[in-house]
């Protein structure tokens, strides 16, 4: 019965939408998802995309995990990412019939549609434009790997699926291609949890709600900042000589101002699962600023839902928010083009 509520929950918010506003919204994630930007535009460059360059030599060179280690254990499935290297292998020995451009190309779409999907579901096509943000382009054409992890976390939000059976499942699967997607799905099930209708803690307060939120988010902060490297060894991860990936204050200055805004109208905020993972997520950034944690990743994983969170915030938040995104936006297309493509 949940999963067909869910699902006509869906139908429904899709079906109010013009034939107009859909002809709009596929014409902008063609444009978006479907154009082989990285060639049209990276022409020629060479500090781009360094992921995308890491996965292509990997392919390249037949080099595969299964040569040269042994899963020995249930752990191992997941900090070494099982599914994302069988895909690769895939690829590598002929049994995929198609080329690994393709294949980037399929996740980059995937990815990128059912983001804007998201948007579009609850704010319409206006929105959507907030999408040609440079660290989605990042997402979808660079960090590919974990750009097909998070479509799992995208699909369980846009059919609504509630079963914790299900999404145990489906979080242990997206797990197995990037590992990260266990703190993702597990701060999703919290949020889910924490509703103040159909959550299992009814009688809670929104500021009870917002706490815990709060309090999760500085959890993760700390675990994935100073406390990062000893948590890795912990579960023999193969990540834990990665370098620095923390961002500059001035660059998460807004959205730590963002926080504030949302804590403030925090009623507002508390109602809708995309205000709550946004408060969550955003805490983690936040934290991050003292702590040296990877906010990109964060950001660029959730993006969708904080776009969807600042639409359905109040209207003076609007007002603040959205002209000030717009040159964020803009001043990180210049950033790229002048110190990444070069």
């Amino acid at each position: 019965m949940t999963m067909k509520r869910s699902h006509q929950g869906l139908i429904n918010q899709m079906t109010n939408k013009t034939i107009g506003e859909y002809l709009v919204f596929v014409a902008l994630v063609g444009l978006i998802s479907i154009v082989p930007w990285p060639d049209i535009v990276f022409s020629g460059k060479v500090n781009y995309f360094v992921d995308r360059g890491v996965y292509i030599r990997k392919i390249l060179l037949n080099d595969s995990l299964f040569s040269y280690y042994r899963f020995d254990s249930i752990s191992t499935y997941l900090t070494n990412e099982i599914t994302w290297e069988y895909l690769v292998r895939y690829i590598q020995d002929g049994t995929f019939p198609f080329y690994y451009e393709t294949f980037f190309q399929i996740i980059s779409t995937m990815c990128v549609t059912l983001g804007a999907l998201i948007i579009f579901r609850k704010s319409g096509w206006l929105p959507v434009l907030l999408m040609t943000n440079p660290i989605i382009f990042d997402l979808a054409y660079s960090q590919l790997r974990s750009a097909l992890a998070i479509c799992f976390l995208y699909i369980v939000h846009l059919l609504r699926i509630r079963s914790n059976v299900l999404l145990a499942a489906l979080c242990l699967f997206a797990a197995t291609i990037h590992t990260t997607m266990l703190i993702f799905f597990s701060a999703y099930w919290v949020c889910i949890i924490l509703s103040e209708r159909k959550g299992y803690f009814p009688n809670w307060t929104d500021k009870m709600r917002l706490l815990s939120i709060l309090a999760l988010g500085v959890s993760i902060g700390l675990a994935i900042g100073p406390l990062r490297e000893f948590l890795l060894i912990l579960i023999g991860d193969r990540r834990v000589d990665y370098q620095n990936l923390s961002s500059s204050i001035l660059y998460l200055s807004f959205w730590a101002i963002l926080l504030v805004l949302f804590l403030y109208d925090y009623k507002r905020t508390m109602k809708s699962i995309e205000g709550r993972y946004a408060v969550f997520v955003l805490t983690v950034v936040t934290v991050n600023i003292f702590t040296a944690g990877y906010s990109m990743r964060f950001l660029a994983l959730t993006y969708p839902f904080l776009v969807v969170a600042i639409f359905g915030s109040s209207l003076w938040i609007r007002l603040l928010i959205l002209p000030a995104m717009t040159m964020y936006i803009l001043v990180q297309w210049l950033y790229f083009f002048s110190f990444v493509a070069v």
